[in-house]
């Protein structure tokens, strides 16, 4: 079986030592794709929602922050 590796241009995945362990575990990179595509990578979906209900909020303090990132989490919408 062979599995397919997407990373985000991070210079560490350029490495020799990142691509003999892939190649070595049978893993091809795929890099040519933007590296934020949302289509590929769902958790930026998620980020941009949360983003936005914390926004709608205008936290005043680091303590209200931290209360609006929890409740953002529980209630992202599951569609």
């Amino acid at each position: 079986r062979q599995y397919h590796f997407i990373h985000d241009h991070a210079r560490w995945a350029h490495s020799v030592a990142a691509h003999t362990w892939l190649h070595r575990h049978s893993l091809v990179c795929v890099d040519d794709y933007p590296a934020a595509s949302p289509d590929l990578n769902a958790i930026e979906s998620v980020w941009s929602w949360m983003n936005r209900f914390i926004q709608r909020h205008h936290p005043a303090s680091q303590q209200q922050l931290e209360q609006l990132v929890l409740d953002a989490w529980n209630q992202i919408p599951q569609s």
